[in-house]
């Protein structure tokens, strides 16, 4: 049985990735500009260290974007009782807290180095 909430917390939620996806990619362009002072941006994203980039703050803003969808979620008594008959939430979060961990943080260390890059 899905809940009635399952298809607004699928919009939230992307919403929340392609929110989070924008500013991490803006936060590692902004690392570009260090190391690189007056390039544009048509040019970091032509480039394999911008494709990188795009690459890993996508594995960052996906299990983040849906880690912020249920914590919204769960802060409405309405939607929490409702989605905790479908699903438990305890072992969601934690699930998606372990691939932050093991996906979203080496990630954005890999991120921060092709920014730093050359290529």
């Amino acid at each position: 049985m899905q809940s009635p909430w399952t298809l607004p917390l699928v919009g939230l939620g992307m919403l929340l990735w392609l929110s989070i996806l924008g500013a991490v990619f803006l936060v590692l362009w902004k690392v570009h500009l260090l190391r690189f002072p007056g390039g544009e941006i048509g040019g970091f994203i032509d480039s394999p260290s911008g494709f990188i980039s795009g690459f890993c703050a996508f594995l960052v803003a996906v299990p983040t974007g849906l880690l912020s969808a249920n914590l919204i979620a769960w802060l409405i008594p309405p939607i929490r009782r409702s989605l905790n008959l479908v699903a438990d939430f305890r072992k969601s979060q934690r699930d998606l807290l372990r691939v932050v961990r093991w996906v979203s943080a080496p990630a954005l260390i890999v991120g921060v180095l092709a920014a730093l890059s050359g290529l």
